[in-house]
């Protein structure tokens, strides 16, 4: 029998942070997550440069080691969106089980059949969603990212106000509202700059 498997990849955070806010402002959900049961993996590369092991040891390196459940001298995987050169399966290639997969950090959904929903970490610039109609949402994404803060505002604004039209799709009226409202105060709170970064 094939087991659930929950895999929440959390990428340049710190733990005791994550506690201290979740408590603080009540996040139900995190602070369920935080009490999952979980391991601790840790690799024995070690930072010896300027930016990294070898070239193997950036977050977008060992989440395809966690992925392939290779080491990356093995994967060879080293930069963000080096993805489409893996030769090796990754665990949803491998495993039997149906695959909702959001957000992973350099990965790739491949031919996988048994892969429902992917929808691709939007700094990998080649990967597509799964089913391809939400890469309505994905596309506006990426051209945000992708530009670097080197788009006009007008066109920024075009790109959230088609975002926020795609998510109409999948979002009841109360969720949008709300997710606009939190919009709203951040940008009301940090100015709209933040969301043009």
């Amino acid at each position: 029998m094939n087991k659930k498997l929950f895999l929440l990849e959390l990428n340049e955070f710190n733990i005791n942070i994550l506690k201290y806010y979740s408590k603080k402002y009540n996040l139900t959900n995190i602070q369920k997550i935080l009490k999952f049961n979980k391991t601790d993996t840790y690799t024995n590369d070690r930072y010896i440069g300027d930016n990294n092991q070898f070239g193997y040891l950036d977050p977008w390196s060992q989440w395809v080691s966690v992925h392939t459940q290779t080491p990356s001298k093995v994967h060879k995987i080293k930069n963000l969106g080096d993805i489409p050169s893996l030769k090796l399966k990754q665990i949803w290639e491998k495993r039997k089980n149906d695959f909702y997969i959001w957000g992973p950090m350099n990965a790739s959904k491949k031919n996988s059949k048994n892969v429902k929903v992917f929808f691709p970490d939007p700094w990998v610039y080649s990967e597509k969603a799964h089913p391809s109609k939400l890469n309505n949402i994905l596309i506006p994404i990426k051209k945000i990212t992708k530009s670097r803060g080197k788009l006009s505002n007008k066109k920024k604004l075009i790109l959230i106000f088609k975002l926020i039209k795609n998510l109409k799709m999948y979002l009841s009226i109360k969720d949008l509202n709300n997710f606009l409202l939190i919009y709203l105060k951040v940008t009301l709170s940090l100015g709209i700059k933040i969301w043009y970064k």
